[in-house]
């Protein structure tokens, strides 16, 4: 392994074949000097695809960090065929203050900063800069997430569809390359909902994948996928092992890696991640977990005021499976009180949300 320093471009990095390198890749510039991110870039044997994967964009999740370099740093390189490029932590200052979703220089939330910017703010020149170096680099792109330091989740795997039918069709079959059960269809026609709850207590809204990194793939015809493996900012090493059997089933899907891949294809599609607010505020008493189904009007949980009184009960306003719900109580008006995901795709002709 050869560590190459500073670089401005990954560019940089020697074609020498089979190689591994470490550089620390820069992507913004402060007045501090310049902002940089740690990247292995591991050469194969002979030439290939190259593989891409980000951790750390979110600094509180912690599987892929470590997933990344037990990859690059295991991986036969005697075998491999193509490049793989890892970032193992595209938020070190967000990691260094143990610091969720934001980078804290300005915070912008990175994963929502795509395509970014190179004379924007410094997240959005993050982004700008991920988004040529690493992403615009690769044949296929992977993301890695786990629930952050205090969101609890259910294993699933995120596709991005943006409306190219070829890309999108990959991205899906990338997925179950994974056993993992879940998996997370988002995107044009699924996205882009939203509504109130009957009794106007609580409002739901979709996340927008092409606002992140794997929509800056497949905007680009890059079949991608995101992980969400781990949560509440624990660190299983389990976790870290059912990555890493994935990683290596996907590269021989490539074409990378030798052997035959293996297809999970039991998995349950969910469709979009719909943030569910509420206009109570309190404790909140969850009466559901991640993974578990609900259906219309299941309820959610409680709010206790301030007092610990009962104060709002909280009823689901679609049905579908619960994809992310916090492991700490306190809630302010108007902040999330769980991510829902459909359990139906409502792009087909009638398809409803209860």
């Amino acid at each position: 392994m050869r560590d190459l320093g500073v670089l401005e471009s990954l560019d940089e990095v020697p074609a020498s074949r089979p190689e591994r390198y470490t550089c620390d890749l820069v992507v913004a510039e402060t007045v501090a000097g310049p902002l940089t991110v740690p990247v292995w870039v591991v050469r194969g044997k002979s030439p290939g695809p190259t593989l891409a994967m980000t951790a750390g964009v979110h600094a509180g999740e912690f599987t892929g960090q470590v997933a990344v370099p037990r990859l690059a740093s295991t991986i036969d390189v005697e075998k491999l065929s193509g490049d793989f490029i890892g970032v193992v932590c595209a938020n070190p200052r967000a990691l260094e203050l143990r610091m969720s979703f934001y980078l804290p220089i300005d915070g912008v939330n990175i994963n929502q900063s795509f395509p970014g910017d190179p004379f924007g703010s410094i997240g959005s020149q993050v982004a700008a800069t991920i988004g040529i170096e690493i992403i615009e680099r690769s044949s296929t792109y992977m993301d890695l997430h786990s629930g952050d330091h205090y969101e609890e989740i259910p294993l699933h795997v995120v596709v991005p569809e943006l409306g190219n039918p070829e890309t999108d069709k990959s991205s899906r079959r990338l997925a179950s390359l994974f056993d993992i059960e879940f998996r997370n269809i988002m995107g044009a026609g699924i996205d882009e909902l939203s509504g109130t709850s009957e009794d106007g207590s609580n409002v739901w809204t979709g996340l927008k994948v092409a606002r992140n990194n794997i929509g800056h793939a497949s905007l680009h015809g890059i079949p991608s996928i995101q992980l969400e493996v781990g949560g509440a900012g624990r660190f299983d090493p389990e976790l870290v092992d059912l990555e890493l059997r994935g990683f290596l089933n996907f590269m021989r899907h490539m074409g990378m890696y030798p052997g035959e891949p293996v297809f999970n294809d039991r998995q349950t599609d969910v469709y979009g991640m719909y943030v569910v607010t509420a206009d109570s505020a309190g404790y909140f008493v969850r009466d559901v977990e991640p993974g578990q189904r609900v259906r219309h009007g299941t309820p959610l949980g409680t709010f206790l005021d301030r007092f610990g009184l009962p104060r709002t009960v909280v009823k689901s306003p679609l049905a579908g499976w619960v994809l992310m719900i916090f492991s700490t109580p306190t809630r302010n008006g108007g902040e999330c009180v769980c991510i829902i995901g459909m359990d139906r795709d409502p792009r087909e002709e009638n398809a409803d949300h209860v």
